[in-house]
């Protein structure tokens, strides 16, 4: 083996090393706004996960948490039209944590919201 054949084996088996190796990317949940005013589908993620809402219609809305069962605090958040910004919020905890937009929600008398509400399942 020549020593340039032996130099460019080093430093390919290197490279892969480090790519073996290296951390994965940091996994996350986007939950959108829908034009019908109501969330996107089932939410699920793993403590530690970044979960992104997002508004990518033109309508205005919100978000804000309530509290049934898990006391968690969101403080209510103006979701630009157009993916104008986005809120984001990594749970530490499992459980279930209730969320809402305030403009498109209304109180069904027993302490929860129907309307455009959600539910974010927090799981290992």
């Amino acid at each position: 083996m020549t020593k340039a054949t032996g130099l460019l084996l080093a430093t390919v088996l290197a490279a892969g090393s480090v790519l073996m190796f290296a951390a994965p990317a940091a996994a996350r949940v986007v939950i959108k706004a829908r034009s019908d005013n109501s969330w996107t589908g089932h939410i699920s993620a793993r403590i530690g996960e970044k979960v992104i809402w997002r508004n990518p219609t033109f309508s205005p809305h919100n978000v804000k948490s309530y509290n049934q069962g898990k006391r968690w605090r969101l403080r209510l958040t103006q979701l630009k039209i157009n993916n104008g910004n986005q809120v984001v919020r990594r749970f530490k905890k499992r459980g279930n944590y209730y969320f809402r937009c305030r403009i498109h929600s209304f109180s069904d008398g027993n302490g929860g919201y129907d309307g455009m509400v959600g539910i974010v399942r927090v799981r290992s």
